[in-house]
């Protein structure tokens, strides 16, 4: 088989078509076809990501509701075992850990009524809150007369005491099925409240 040979009428030389185009064509049709492929792959990848990122921040609002119920609940009522947590002062028997365990058997679960709930139908599972008492330790609003704010602020120089509370919160059981794959938003907190 043999190549046509032309003659270019501006160059008055005869010039060879041997097909280049087609290779260059294909070339670059494959380039762009990478560059495209690398550009969905990209997209992909971010989608991904900002579905994470919103997923953890609905995890992290339930969690905090959750902190804030169980704060709430101490406040009204610092009586640990109408609370259902756990006692650990130094005379009670209670081991308590400072990272509790997802087995422990104290969480309790937020009420779907909780006053502090929001946009819980688009997180899944239940919200926990797990309480623990550590015991009662003066304030600081203790003021002697000798200080400079019993004179302002009419204190008198007798002591207050408040109870102390370490709360956990968790946006969801972490063994639960339903959140599998899903963000888990754990927080912790000391809270003191009330005053004797």
């Amino acid at each position: 088989m043999s190549k046509t040979r032309t003659i270019d009428p501006r160059l008055g030389i005869r010039s060879r078509q041997g097909g280049a185009a087609l290779a260059i064509g294909l070339v670059l049709l494959m380039v762009a076809t990478l560059i495209g492929l690398a550009g969905i792959r990209q997209t992909s990848l971010e989608e991904r990501m900002s579905g994470n990122f919103y997923d953890r921040s609905l995890a992290m609002q339930v969690a905090e509701a959750a902190l804030r119920a169980a704060e709430a609940a101490a406040a009204a009522n610092p009586n640990i075992t109408t609370l259902g947590g756990v006692d650990c002062t130094k005379d009670a028997d209670n081991s308590c850990s400072t990272v509790p365990s997802d087995s422990d058997t104290h969480w309790t679960e937020l009420a779907d009524s909780s006053e502090y709930l929001r946009n819980q139908d688009l997180s899944k599972g239940t919200p926990q809150y797990l309480i623990q008492y550590l015991g009662t330790v003066e304030t600081d609003e203790n003021l002697s007369a000798g200080s400079a704010n019993t004179s302002q602020y009419g204190s008198g120089a007798a002591g207050t005491t408040a109870e102390v509370f370490r709360i956990f919160s968790r946006s969801a059981d972490p063994t639960d099925t339903d959140v599998s794959g899903r963000a888990v938003v754990r927080l912790g907190s000391t809270y003191r409240c009330g005053s004797k």
